[in-house]
């Protein structure tokens, strides 16, 4: 998987865990303080995120541990 497959999948389990928290796009970008446009390309797999605001999304969102082992073997197969 490259980079931009990672941010693709990374962005469709977004927005799957803001939807299982009936939350808009509208209303997690006010929580997150950033831009409605700027989250919908976070979703979409066309924009990237900083560390912090990862955090914010996790604790928000309440993602579970699971994803987070995900992503990271997903990196890691990566740099095989």
């Amino acid at each position: 998987m490259d980079n931009e497959q990672l941010l693709m999948h990374f962005g469709e389990q977004l927005r799957h865990y803001r939807k299982q928290n009936d939350l808009t796009i509208q209303e997690l970008a006010e929580k997150l303080d950033i831009s409605n446009n700027h989250l919908g390309r976070i979703e979409r797999g066309v924009s990237d995120t900083t560390i912090t605001k990862f955090y914010r999304m996790v604790k928000i969102l309440d993602i579970p541990c699971h994803f987070l082992d995900e992503m990271k073997q997903i990196v890691q197969d990566q740099n095989k």
